[in-house]
C-alpha cells in the first residue's frame, strides 16, 4: 500500500521529478512550497499560498468546496420554519447564533451593528481552518491544511497572525519553530538550509501526513500525544472555546489511575479515557471522508435507498486528488453544521456484532432497540462539564457567569476533584426511526433580548450597561449589593428579584434598547466518547430496573433562576426532554418521565391504568379464592351434618 501510495503520488499532474522521491519517514512527495504567484518562496519570502503548494498535487478549490469546516454553514441558509431562533440565517456558526460564544454576525441593514463579517472572521479564526466566507474579506485566508495535517501545527502563532490582521501569513505562521520559518522583527523569516536545491521541502521536515486525534483535538477535546506521561485537564480550563467543555471529551488511550487528574475514586479506575483510542483508532476511522475507498461512508443522499453499503467507489488516484473534506457525522440535529451528512458515520452496531456477546443481559435484542450502546458504556464522563451559562449578568472579567457538572472547586486547579457526571438519558428523535436512550449534557444558556423582531444584546451593549471606569456602574451596585459592602460578590451577581431585574433592564434601555428582556434555552449535547470496556460498563439490571432507576433521577439545569424565566429546549434539538423542567429548593431541574418516550421499563414504570387493572384482577382473584374455599368450607360442614342426621 506504501508503495502504491508512492507511485500515485508521482503520477499525479503537477509533481515534479524532485517530488517523486519520497522520504523514508514519508510517502509524502517533496513540496514545493509557493506564494500566491505560484513562486518558490524560498526565492521570493512571500507567504506560502496552500491553494498553490497543495494544489500541486491536490484539487484544493474542489476541497475546500467540500468541507463544512471551511465552509461553516455559509453554503446552506435556513428554509422558512427552520431555523430556531428568530435571528438565525444559517447553520453552523456563520448563521446560527450560539449563546456559548455569544457573538453574532450582523445582517444587513442592522442598526446596531455585533459583529462584520471581518470583525466576525477574526472573533472565530483562530478555530477555521481558513477558506470560505471569510475570503471575501481576507483573500489571504485561504483553507489552511497545515492545521489538520502538520503534526505540531503552531496554532498559537497562526492565532497572533490573525489578530494582528495578517491575512496572508496566517498558514506561513502555521509553520513557525518547526526550522523551515521563524518569526524575527523584521517579520517571518525562511530557514535555507531547510529547503533542498529544488527550492522544495521533504514533508518529513514539514512534519507533515495524514491528520491525527490530536489534531482534531485542538478544536474539540482534550486529546494528548500517546507519549505523554500523565495527562492532565488543564488545556481544557485555558481553551478559549466553550464547547470544549459540552461533552467532556478526552480521548485518550492512557490509564486514569495513572493520570495527572484528581479524579474521585481514582485508584479503582484502571480503565482507559476511551477503549477506542487504546485500541489506537484515530478520529478519521468513524469521521472519515465521505469519499474515502476503504472506509465507504458514503454520502446517503447519494446512495441508492436500497443499499446500506455501496461497494462501488472511486480510484485511490481520484481520492488522493479530491478527498472530500466533508466528514462522516453521526445523528446530529437539522440546523447545526455537517447536519447534511448526519448519520454517514458508522455506529456501533456497523463494527460490533452485540448480538455475539451480552449473555447475561435478559431480552437484549429489546434493549438493543431501547437505547444507543453508549446508554451502558459511557455510564460516567471523567471531565468537568458546562452546566450554565448566564449572561444576565456580567463577571469582573466582562463575561458570563458560567457553572459546572462534575468538578468541585475551580478549573484547572491540581486540588479540584473531578467526581464525573453520570449523563442524563433523553431519547433521540430522527425523524422515521424509532427513539432510542442516548447520554446527553444539557447546557442551559441565559441571556438578554431585546426589539421587536427580538436581537441578542449585543456584549458592547451588555459591558457599558454594566461597567463604569472599569468597575460595576454604581446603580448596579447599589440595586445588587444585598450586604451593602459597596461591591458585588459571585452571590450577589444573579438576577433572582424584580428590583435586581429592573435595575439591568433600565440600563439597558437607557442606551436606546427596546423591551430588553431575558431569554432561557437547553441545549443538549451527546456524549459518544470516553467509552468503557465491558468491564466498567453498567451491568446492574437494578440501576434502571427500580423506583431509584438512572432514567428518573432529576437534572440539575442551573442552581437559580434567572429573571424567573423557565428555558425551553432549543427548537432544533435532536433530542426530546422526556418529562417537564421543574423548580425547587436547589433550583431549575429536569425531571424525566420514561412513559413519555413511550418508553415502559420493567420494575420502574407506572401507568394508572394497568395498576388499577393488576389490583382489580387480585382482588378478584382474591375474591374468587375466599368465594371458592368458602363454598367448599360451607359444603363439607353441610356433608357433616347430613351424614350426622342419617
Amino acid at each position: 500500500m506504501i508503495i502504491l501510495t508512492t507511485l500515485l503520488m508521482s503520477a499525479l499532474p503537477g509533481a515534479s521529478a524532485g517530488s517523486q522521491t519520497a522520504t523514508t519517514a514519508s510517502v509524502h512527495p517533496n513540496i514545493l512550497l509557493q506564494d500566491a504567484h505560484g513562486q518558490a518562496v524560498a526565492l521570493t519570502a512571500e507567504p506560502i499560498s496552500l491553494a498553490k503548494s497543495c494544489g500541486a498535487c491536490h484539487d484544493t478549490a474542489w476541497i475546500a468546496e467540500h468541507s463544512y469546516h471551511t465552509s461553516l454553514g455559509a453554503d446552506r441558509p435556513y428554509a422558512a420554519g427552520e431555523a430556531p431562533r428568530p435571528w438565525d440565517t444559517a447553520a453552523g456558526p456563520f448563521g446560527r447564533w450560539d449563546p456559548l460564544t455569544y457573538r453574532r454576525l450582523s445582517g444587513p441593514g442592522e442598526s446596531r451593528v455585533d459583529a462584520t463579517l471581518a470583525q466576525w472572521a477574526q472573533i472565530l479564526g483562530a478555530r477555521h481552518v481558513g477558506g470560505g466566507p471569510v475570503t471575501q474579506v481576507a483573500p489571504g485566508a485561504e483553507m489552511n491544511c497545515l492545521v489538520c495535517h502538520l503534526r505540531t501545527p503552531n496554532l498559537k502563532a497562526r492565532a497572533r497572525s490573525i489578530d494582528d490582521a495578517a491575512w496572508a501569513w496566517q498558514a506561513t505562521a502555521t509553520l513557525e519553530g518547526g526550522g523551515v520559518v521563524s518569526h524575527t522583527s523584521d517579520g517571518w523569516q525562511y530557514n535555507e538550509a531547510a529547503f533542498l536545491p529544488d527550492h522544495s521541502v521533504s514533508a518529513a521536515a514539514l512534519g507533515l501526513g495524514s491528520a491525527r486525534s490530536e489534531n482534531c483535538g485542538a478544536c474539540h477535546g482534550v486529546v494528548p500525544e500517546r507519549t505523554k506521561i500523565a495527562l492532565t485537564l488543564s488545556s481544557t480550563s485555558a481553551a478559549p472555546d466553550p464547547h470544549k467543555l459540552t461533552r467532556g471529551l478526552v480521548y485518550s488511550g492512557q490509564s486514569m489511575h495513572r493520570s495527572g487528574v484528581n479524579l474521585q475514586g481514582k485508584t479503582k479506575l484502571t480503565r482507559s479515557w476511551d477503549m477506542h483510542a487504546e485500541r489506537l483508532l484515530q478520529c478519521s476511522d468513524c469521521h472519515g471522508a465521505l469519499n474515502d475507498p476503504m472506509h465507504g461512508a458514503q454520502d446517503r443522499a447519494e446512495r441508492p435507498a436500497h443499499l446500506r453499503f455501496d461497494a462501488r467507489s472511486i480510484s485511490l488516484q481520484d481520492y488522493l486528488r479530491r478527498p472530500q473534506h466533508d466528514f462522516a457525522t453521526g445523528h446530529a440535529a437539522p440546523g447545526v453544521l455537517g447536519a447534511k451528512f448526519a448519520d454517514t458515520m458508522k455506529r456501533c452496531e456497523d463494527c460490533h456484532d452485540a448480538g455475539q456477546t451480552h449473555e447475561w443481559l435478559p431480552y437484549k435484542q429489546r434493549h438493543f432497540q431501547a437505547m444507543l450502546c453508549e446508554s451502558c458504556h459511557v455510564p460516567k464522563v471523567h471531565a468537568p462539564l458546562l452546566k450554565t451559562v448566564d449572561w444576565t449578568v456580567l463577571t469582573p472579567q466582562r463575561g458570563p457567569r458560567n457553572s459546572y457538572r462534575g468538578v468541585t472547586g475551580p478549573l484547572g486547579e491540581v486540588q479540584s476533584l473531578v467526581q464525573g457526571l453520570e449523563p442524563a438519558l433523553l431519547p433521540t428523535a430522527r425523524p422515521g426511526q424509532p427513539n432510542k436512550l442516548a447520554p446527553h449534557n444539557l447546557v442551559t444558556a441565559f441571556y438578554w433580548v431585546a426589539g421587536d423582531p427580538p436581537l441578542p444584546v449585543r456584549l458592547t451593549d451588555l459591558q457599558a450597561a454594566w461597567f463604569r471606569d472599569g468597575d460595576y456602574a454604581p446603580k448596579l451596585v447599589q440595586a445588587l449589593d444585598e450586604d451593602k459592602d459597596g461591591r458585588l460578590s459571585e452571590p450577589e451577581l444573579m438576577l433572582d428579584t424584580m428590583p435586581k431585574l429592573g435595575a439591568v433592564q433600565a440600563a439597558l434601555s437607557a442606551l436606546g434598547l427596546d423591551q430588553p428582556r431575558v431569554i432561557g434555552e437547553i441545549q443538549p449535547y451527546g456524549l459518544h466518547h470516553q467509552v468503557a470496556g465491558r468491564n466498567f460498563a453498567v451491568r446492574d439490571c437494578a440501576s434502571c430496573h427500580q423506583d431509584n432507576s438512572r432514567l428518573l433521577r432529576p437534572t440539575s439545569l442551573s442552581e437559580y433562576i434567572p429573571a424567573g424565566v423557565t428555558p425551553q429546549l432549543v427548537k432544533d434539538a435532536p433530542v426530546t426532554l422526556s418529562g417537564s423542567v421543574v423548580v425547587g429548593p436547589e433550583g431549575l431541574s429536569l425531571r424525566p418521565t420514561p412513559e413519555v418516550s413511550g418508553l415502559y421499563v420493567l420494575g420502574q414504570s407506572r401507568f394508572e391504568l394497568i395498576d388499577s387493572l393488576g389490583w382489580i384482577a387480585v382482588a378478584l382473584v382474591l375474591f374468587g379464592s375466599l368465594l371458592h374455599g368458602g363454598a367448599r368450607i360451607f359444603m363439607t360442614r353441610h356433608a357433616h351434618a347430613s351424614k350426622e342426621q342419617s
